[in-house]
């Protein structure tokens, strides 16, 4: 075997090693893409439709606003999902048991909770029934959650 082809193999190699590396790292860095992609796919939508909302009717037409803050809303539904699948993101479930406690108190405690951590940003909240509130965040930052809920 030449010297030419030995280089060729090493060469070969190490490139098969580098990329095997990459895969092998890429599981989170991928789901964290996915989740912040979510969150801008969700903020977007919003901003989209607080613009559909302000401009007059045949300029939503026009530009179509409807069709793509259904699209924006469509890929972070199905975004979330995948992140729920792959146990990146987490459902917790409140159970509202004190009349005395609202919806939006429940809201501004995980708001207040998130302010000025990593989880700031990456949860979201939603009122499933009138006795029932989901809060969608990351796995790694259900403690935080957990500790502010039970409160």
């Amino acid at each position: 075997m030449g010297k030419r082809k030995l280089q060729i193999i090493v060469v070969v190699g190490l490139l098969g090693l580098f990329l095997l590396w990459i895969a092998i790292g890429r599981d989170s860095q991928n789901e964290e893409a996915s989740c912040r992609e979510w969150k801008n796919n969700l903020e977007r939508g919003a901003k989209v439709q607080v613009l559909r909302h302000r401009l007059p009717e045949p300029l939503v037409q026009l530009f179509r606003l409807a069709a793509v803050e259904s699209r924006y809303f469509e890929r972070s539904e199905s975004l979330k999902n995948t992140l729920l699948a792959s146990g990146y993101l987490t459902n917790l479930c409140v159970a509202l048991t004190n009349s005395s406690v609202s919806r939006y108190q429940i809201f501004d405690a995980v708001q207040q909770a998130a302010r000025g951590t990593s989880a700031e940003g990456y949860w979201r909240a939603g009122i499933m029934s009138n006795t029932l509130i989901v809060v969608t965040c990351r796995a790694k930052d259900v403690p935080l959650f957990k500790g502010t809920l039970k409160e």
